[in-house]
């Protein structure tokens, strides 16, 4: 306690207790370790966004994500599932329809007998929900009931909940450029994080594409940012199709960190079909749009405008184009983009 005098008048105050540990003590200290999740991305008490351009798949992504989670199947065919856990999905805008629609498509194309645990996937969306505060989960009422339901959904499992919000443009009210409109948000995640929940949120890309919408001050606490970002060969018809890039790997590196590629297949017809995703090595996609840029735009191409294009970094570009060459898949991509031409144009160079 402190005793403070100001103009005559004695102020007393309590001062904070701000707890510490000696490094001896720390050594010894019994740390429960964080259980994996889905390897190597996901852990207990983590939090992680997913960012990309709209109407271009992230709900898909995302759904697969969460029955992975929900029922221990391996993620995109690629990742492990440690510690299956109950999930709660938190949709903004989705027909309840449509979100039962995917859900059953994904699950068609899983083992029998995958089922998912009684308790292991939980939904809210608008139609649920009858405008109970969804659009304000920056809220501090709305938080306290939203940990609330997760303790509910804790208790009944036995294990800690891995929230998804789904999207923060309409779950908040929030200005998306303004850091300490974040605050709020930020406190509730430390919370949740500290009683071993793990967070989801998906965002939108800025103008640019290469970066989520708004402050950046909504980084800071994420442990894994991932960015769904959409091939410069795209076309409309390939419905959801888009590079996977970890754009923000706290916990992990080397090989879990690469890139890859994926593209949305559907089998059947509605309202029975089934969905699936036919994974494209990094390499490979990689290879692709370079090729597709650099030789669509002979000769006035350059490595650094190919970059720029592609946001792929210049000397991955320049390694590439070196490797294509090599392999004879350049030759082969000019023939096809030029046809008879390639044999003058290759001479303007």
């Amino acid at each position: 306690m402190s005793i403070l005098k100001l103009e005559e008048e004695t102020i007393i105050k309590t001062a904070y207790d701000f707890p510490m540990i000696d490094i001896y003590d720390l050594a010894n200290l019994k740390i429960p370790e964080a259980k994996e999740i889905v390897r190597p991305f996901i852990v207990e008490g983590s939090s992680m966004e997913i960012f990309g351009q709209s109407g271009k798949g992230k709900t898909w992504f995302t759904l697969e994500l969460c029955l992975s989670i929900a029922t221990g199947q391996k993620f995109m065919k690629t990742f492990e599932v440690i510690n299956p856990r109950p999930v709660w999905y938190i949709d903004g805008e989705m027909k309840i329809d449509n979100l039962r629609n995917r859900v059953d498509s994904i699950m068609r194309r899983y083992p029998i007998p995958t089922t998912i645990p009684q308790g292991y996937l939980n939904i809210t969306n608008p139609y649920i929900a009858k405008d109970k505060m969804l659009n304000k989960i920056n809220d501090k009422r709305t938080q306290q009931g939203i940990r609330e339901k997760i303790k509910e959904i804790s208790d009944k499992t036995g294990q800690s909940v891995f929230i998804v919000f789904d999207n923060l443009s309409c779950l908040t009210n929030s200005k998306e450029n303004d850091a300490d409109d974040w605050v709020p948000m930020l406190d509730f995640y430390t919370q949740l994080k500290s009683e071993n929940h793990s967070i989801l949120h998906i965002h939108h890309s800025g103008k640019s594409g290469q970066s989520s919408r708004g402050t950046s001050r909504r980084h800071d606490a994420l442990d894994t940012i991932i960015q769904l970002q959409t091939p410069s060969d795209y076309v409309q018809s390939d419905g959801a199709y888009y590079n996977i890039e970890f754009n923000k790997t706290r916990n992990f590196a080397g090989q879990y960190a690469e890139p890859f590629g994926v593209k949305i297949k559907f089998t059947g017809e509605k309202p029975n079909q089934t969905v699936d995703w036919d994974i494209i090595g990094f390499e490979d996609q990689k290879t692709k749009e370079v090729l597709e840029e650099y030789c669509s735009t002979y000769p006035q191409a350059t490595v650094k405008s190919t970059s720029i294009a592609t946001g792929i970094p210049t000397s991955t570009v320049q390694r590439v184009i070196r490797n294509s060459k090599e392999s004879g898949q350049y030759e082969k991509v000019m023939r096809e983009k030029h046809g008879a031409q390639w044999e003058k144009l290759k001479q303007t160079k």
